[in-house]
């Protein structure tokens, strides 16, 4: 139970690590659980081996930082609530494919309105919805916001519709941008009343 714990804050980290870096965060292999009582033998005998993860150590250019306001991710509630997001932004940095990826980013920005709703309630300088934040601070017209779901309903039930993948898949690459940047901004506005620019989004297959 112990160590199942240890990895879910190590996920938290990851997520938060993310998100401050905008930098895919990621465990790259996690052979397997250490066993505690392995740990109290080698202790014992003063020799032996035990089986450890290996972690990628990312190399970032320039670290950004955020002051130390609103950091609700760190506590209990605060898990169950902007940590989803949190998570959600990650999977969108981590994904190769442009449709999981737009997936990720608009699944974290939707499920940001309950908290622009509460927030507001308590904090007048918060706007009353997901929408006017976008509409109001980003200057994102509602329009987007309904193609970028559309876009998504798309992906998701593309088995069940008439359309053409490569133009969904295009539709997707072209706004993704966009969508990142919006869910960058709307996620950071619950850390930080004036957030850094959001690190440009790299398209994977861009790479060589």
């Amino acid at each position: 139970e112990g160590a199942s714990r240890s990895i879910f804050f190590l996920e938290q980290v990851l997520d938060a690590g993310s998100f401050f870096s905008q930098a895919a965060c990621k465990i790259l292999e996690f052979i397997s659980i250490v066993n505690l009582t392995q740990i109290e033998d080698i202790i014992k005998k003063k020799n032996g081996s035990f089986e450890k993860g290996t972690f990628r150590k990312q190399k970032i250019s320039g670290t950004k930082s955020f002051p130390p306001g609103r950091l609700i991710f760190l506590t209990e509630m605060g898990t169950k609530k902007i940590g989803r997001n949190l998570f959600w932004f990650r999977k969108g940095l981590t994904e190769f494919s442009a449709l999981y990826r737009f997936v990720a980013f608009f699944t974290a920005l939707e499920g940001l309105d309950s908290y622009f709703q509460g927030a507001s309630r308590k904090d007048g300088n918060f706007p009353p919805s997901l929408k006017d934040f976008l509409k109001l601070s980003l200057k994102i017209s509602p329009d987007s916001f309904r193609k970028w779901k559309n876009i998504r309903n798309d992906i998701v039930h593309f088995a069940s519709r008439k359309k053409d993948y490569r133009k969904i898949s295009s539709e997707a690459r072209s706004n993704l941008s966009d969508l990142y940047n919006a869910c960058y901004y709307a996620i950071a506005r619950f850390f930080t009343d004036k957030a850094p620019k959001p690190s440009p989004l790299i398209f994977y297959e861009d790479l060589e």
